[in-house]
């Protein structure tokens, strides 16, 4: 018999994902309301941050 790997999710070990959204070009995360006064203000907080397309090609051209 062989053996099974059985997998479950604690809370050291599931995928953490942000809201995102692109106006424009630029890329917007959502404020995580766990982190910050905004619970209380029920308000959606958006920031920009950095960030540039790469194409796939150019990446792995560039790991040979």
């Amino acid at each position: 018999m062989k053996n099974k790997v059985v997998w479950f999710a604690t809370p050291e070990n599931t995928i953490r994902t942000k809201y995102v959204f692109v106006k424009e070009e630029q890329v917007f995360l959502k404020e995580d309301c766990e982190n910050s006064n905004v619970i209380e203000k029920q308000e959606e907080i958006w920031y920009p941050i950095n960030f540039q397309w790469i194409p796939v090609v150019s990446i792995a051209d560039k790991l040979k």
